[in-house]
């Protein structure tokens, strides 16, 4: 299934607590991608969950449905809407 086929939910937490609850259904080991130009040290849904400060302002995009391709996403959020 291609990128743009997949359903995802855009969330901007704002807390630790937020990140968690909307990461809430994905493993720890699913992969994460990191926007271009956004530098946060992750490679997993795992080391998102552990990270001690959030990056202000960033998005997370995660997928409906999991399929073993599966991926989070984050990159940083254009509050210009």
């Amino acid at each position: 299934m291609a990128d743009s086929e997949i359903a995802m939910s855009r969330t901007t937490p704002r807390t630790r607590e937020n990140l968690r609850v909307a990461l809430a259904g994905c493993p720890a080991d699913m992969p994460v991608k990191v926007g271009t130009g956004f530098d946060l040290p992750v490679a997993t849904v795992g080391d998102l969950r552990a990270l001690e400060e959030l990056p202000y302002p960033f998005e997370v995009l995660i997928p409906f449905r999991l399929f073993p391709d599966s991926f989070v996403t984050v990159s940083r959020h254009d509050s210009q809407y």
